[in-house]
């Protein structure tokens, strides 16, 4: 199969070779830096799934984004459609990391309350 020519303008060269050698990047836009550069030096689809471990559709997707909108569109996710996060960010984070606020009544304290007053009433 034939596959679409991708040329790097040299800018963008410098840009995805300064987001692979640092790490301040999310997993999923180096794995695309990288997929850019190895299209960019005339690497085959097979040999840059085998080397980077990805699939073929983010190789495809990539080339397409990059060709229709840049370097920008190609290395960041769009937004999703759906329903947006009722959350905050730092909101999530206390529940993951387990911190509570102390002045909310938890779950498992407000079940034992119920409890004794339901045993209580009996």
């Amino acid at each position: 199969m034939r596959q679409t020519e991708l040329v790097l303008t040299d800018e963008d060269r410098v840009q995805i070779g300064d987001i692979c050698s640092k790490g301040t990047r999310q997993v999923r836009e180096v794995n695309r830096a990288h997929v850019l550069s190895a299209l960019d030096r005339k690497a085959s689809e097979a040999s840059i799934m085998q080397v980077l471990g990805v699939g073929r559709k983010l190789i495809w997707r990539t080339r397409a984004a990059y060709l229709d909108g840049g370097l920008d569109l190609a290395l960041t996710d769009l937004p999703r459609p759906g329903k947006p996060l009722s959350h905050q960010t730092l909101a999530q984070s206390d529940v993951v990391r387990g911190k509570v606020d102390p002045r909310v009544p938890q779950p498992h304290v407000c079940a034992a309350r119920f409890v004794r007053q339901a045993f209580a009433a009996r």
